[in-house]
Parts: C-alpha cells; structure tokens; sequence
C-alpha cells in the first residue's frame, strides 16, 4: 500500500471520520467524499510546492513543525482550525479559491463546510507526511542505500561539513521522490 492509500485510509477510518464530523458538524459520509477527493489534490499541490527549492524548504519546515505521535483520532479532535486554515492556504497558494469550488461543486458541501474540514484535516496530514519523510530519511541514511547519510540534515540537523543549501537540496529531493511515490 502506497503512502496516499495509508493516509487515505487513516483519514476515512470510522473513528477518524467521527472526529471530523462532530469538529465540523458535516456526517461522516459527507466527509468521506470530501477527503477522498481533497487528500489527492492536496499532495498534488504539496509535490508541486516541493519542486522548487523553496517551496521544499517551506514545506520540510512545517513537517518539522508538525510531528505529533497522538493517535490520527487525537489528532484531529484536537486539531487547531486557524493552524489548519494557515496549512491548506499554504498548500493551495492561488489556487485555494479554484480548489474550493470545484469541492464544494463536486461535493454539494458549502465552501465553509469545506473550509473548516480540510482546516481539520491539515495538521494530521503534515504530521503523516513528517513521519513519512521521516522515515525515508532514517532508511536513506543507511550505508547499504548509497552512503545518503547527509540527509539527516532534512530538518535542519548540523552535519559536520555539509552546507545548509546542500541539507536543503537533499532535503528536497527526498521530499520530491516521497511525494513522487503518492
């Protein structure tokens, strides 16, 4: 199962649904149609933020930003609405406004409804992307996986002798190849 069917499917169990709907107030099943076709075009615009160097920069910051190891359920009971907000308006950039619109055409959800949802979502997401990137970082470092150990520096450690913009750079290419692989 590849890491988008993982988050998807963490995203729509019945216990992180029902966190959702009593959030936002929506049923489960209206909730349900919106993150199986929002989670998509969100790591869509997340690969697309992360082909610049950047944009990778910005977003392996807020994976930093965003480890939270409390089930996905705690998570999004307690996910902060202004936070999420601030996420998927950086996710989406120029296009939040087109997004919007085409989920609440092809949801029937109001674009509040689908606002204060995705909100809830963003932070759980992050924090699903932080602990995967995580994890191919920690698999990268490996000397059986081509001596990457460098990338480490993914969230900002100080490695002996690498420079910042080549932490960035690998950094990014990690982030890109996971993003790749959704």
């Amino acid at each position: 199962m590849n890491l988008m069917n993982l988050l998807l499917s963490s995203l729509t169990s019945t216990q992180s649904l029902d966190s959702v709907a009593k959030k936002t107030g929506l049923s489960s099943t209206k909730v349900k149609l919106l993150l199986a076709i929002a989670v998509p075009i969100l790591i869509k615009a997340m690969k697309n933020n992360a082909s610049s160097k950047e944009g990778a920069v910005s977003l392996l910051g807020a994976l930093a930003q965003h480890k939270d190891t409390r089930s996905i359920e705690e998570q999004l009971g307690a996910a902060d609405l202004e936070d999420g907000a601030k996420i998927i308006g950086h996710i989406l950039g120029g296009d939040y406004g087109n997004v919007i619109n085409q989920l609440t055409s092809e949801t029937g959800l109001t674009s509040d409804e689908v606002g204060q949802t995705l909100s809830s979502i963003a932070p759980v997401l992050l924090s699903g992307l932080s602990e995967a990137t995580e994890t191919a970082s920690s698999q990268a470092q490996k000397p059986s996986t081509g001596g990457l150990s460098a990338v480490a520096g993914l969230f900002g450690s100080l490695l002996g002798g690498v420079k910042k913009e080549d932490e960035d750079e690998i950094g990014g290419a990690l982030l890109q190849s996971l993003l790749s692989n959704l």
